[in-house]
Order: structure tokens, then sequence, then C-alpha cells
């Protein structure tokens, strides 16, 4: 069978047709992670266990600042900005107290393993470890953001809407939970999106967004470039969850086929395997256009074309 054909009977029963954009889909409550997974740089270090974030008097006037550095600057330094690859935060600042925070969404276990799963040899389907969550602490470090990214001053609230918008991140938190490095669509100019990532870049947008319907204000001369990763693809594929593909009442085929593009991707192996399993993984999505992709807890089948993926910086307009 081609691939194409063998996609089409794997297809989920019931599923006639889908309407683009898929709009990322929240939980219910945030599920337990699994033992296995675990982040070489422990999460939010200078945060607070609890997740506490201090109330405001309603009449402070709070300003708010977008946060830019280079991704893993902790790691390689300013090397990811010649690339324009940045992570996004937000500042705050009470112009009572001088008093600062910062507040970062990131992923719990780094970025990789929010982007591929681990195949472990004693499971029968993937294991992700791709939750991500907030991170509230005191203090902005200037240097940090400002020396090779962004500190910039874009708005401002009182402290009522930074109080409301502290009870919306709480719900946010509980419910918002997966990474997604990648928006996918069918091409690079007026094409069609079939769905947007969720990442700190999509988490500083969708709280500056929240923050304006509680009654901030933003400076609307102000530009600001965000990072944007982006497969191209014709039209997805749905596969089915975990339990439709996987396991004694999935389809065997199929699964054997995804846990084998999978397996180049893997971390816990030596270096000579993982540049052999990246040459073998270039094959498969640059010469075989074929990506298998998870999103709101299903697999996708993702026919790659050209350009295969890009990587852009654009401006967008505050709220």
């Amino acid at each position: 069978l081609t691939m194409k054909l063998f996609l089409l009977l794997c297809v989920v029963p019931g599923v006639l047709s889908l309407h683009f954009p898929i709009q990322y889909q929240r939980v219910k409550e945030r599920p337990n992670s699994s033992s296995f997974c675990k982040a070489e740089y422990p999460f939010c270090l200078t945060g607070d266990p609890s997740g506490a974030i201090p109330t405001m008097k309603d009449d402070d006037v709070i300003d708010i600042y977008t946060l830019q550095a280079p991704v893993w600057e902790f790691v390689t330094g300013d090397l990811l900005a010649d690339f324009n690859i940045f992570h996004d935060a937000i500042g705050f600042r009470n112009q009572r107290t001088g008093l600062n925070y910062t507040l970062e969404w990131y992923e719990l276990f780094e970025l990789f393993n929010c982007t591929f799963p681990h195949i472990l040899s004693n499971d029968s389907s993937p294991l992700w470890c791709n939750q991500g969550a907030t991170c509230f602490y005191d203090g902005i470090d200037d240097i940090h953001w400002a020396q090779n990214g962004t500190l910039m001053l874009v708005g401002n609230m009182s402290g009522s809407v930074f109080n409301k918008f502290a009870s919306y991140l709480k719900y946010d938190n509980q419910t918002a939970i997966y990474y997604i490095t990648f928006h996918v669509a069918s091409q690079p100019e007026n094409g069609t999106l079939y769905w947007a990532s969720w990442d700190c870049t999509t988490f500083v947008l969708h709280s500056f967004e929240e923050l304006a319907k509680l009654g901030a204000m933003f400076n609307h001369s102000k530009i600001v470039n965000h990072t944007k990763m982006v497969l191209y693809s014709d039209e997805p594929v749905l596969l089915g969850n975990s339990s439709q593909i996987f396991g004694p009442h999935g389809n065997a085929t199929l699964a054997a086929d995804m846990m084998k593009f999978y397996s180049d991707f893997q971390t816990h192996q030596s270096l000579a395997h993982w540049i052999k399993h990246i040459i073998d993984a270039t094959d498969k999505i640059f010469v075989k256009d074929k990506f298998y992709f998870w999103y709101n807890e299903q697999y996708w089948f993702l026919p790659m074309k050209e350009p295969y993926f890009k990587l852009s910086f654009d401006a967008v307009p505050f709220p």
C-alpha cells in the first residue's frame, strides 16, 4: 500500500470533514505527569511553590512590560538571537511599591520533550512529557532581558485589573497545559492554518488579550516581533487517540510505523545513535514527506511539502 492509501484506511471512523483551524483544546484539570518525566534544568526555581501571586491594592498602577531573551541563553548565550529564536515573558511593576515581578510560561520538562515523545522498551505506546506551566516570581532581571533581547514598557493597568488577571491565571494554568511547538499550515502565503502552536509566545499574546479585556491599556505605538515556527503540510489526516492506535485494540501496523518514526527523535541515546537517527528522520520528513503530530490528545499524519519549515519573526500588534 502507498502511504496515502494506508492512511486513508487508518482514518478515525465517522470523521468526514474537518474545519480548520482547529482550536487548542483545554483540559478540565491538570493531570499528574509520569515519574519518568524529568528536566535537567528544574522548573521555576525562584517562584512560589504554591503558585501564589501577591494581591495589589485596587487603585495601584501596575506597569506592563514585554520581555524577551534568546532561547537557552543560560546554555548557549546569545547564539539563538542570531536566528531570532526568543523566549517571551511578561513583567509587572507596581508604581506605588516599586516592586517588580516576572511571569513566564514554559515547558516543565524542556522543549525537546514537548515536541517528541519517549519510546521506552517496556511500553506499547509513546510516553509524552509535554506539559507547560506558569512561573511567577519576584523581580525582573534587567540584564537578562535587555542585554540580548527586549525589556519594553508597553502598557499599564489598575491593581484591580491585576488581581482579576491573577485569578484568571489559576484557571489558565490548570487547563491550558500542553506545549505545542509548531504552527501547521498549508503554505507560507495566503494558506490554510490547520492549527497554531501553544508556547511561551502564545501565552504572552493571549495574556495580553485577557488583560485588555479586563481593562489594561496598551501603547499601540510600540512594535514587538515574536518567534513562530511553522510546518507546511497538505491537509492533516486524523488518526485517532492513543487507545485507538496503540495496544491490543489498536492498529498494529500504524502503531509500528509511528513508533519507528518517533524513535529517531530520542534524547536518551548515545551521540552516535542520535546523529544516525536525525539523518533517518530527515529522510522521512524531507524525502518521504512524513510527520506524525500529537495535538489535542489526538495523533495526526502530516503529508509534508515544500518549503517544509519556516522560522518567522513578525510583529504582532497589541490588543
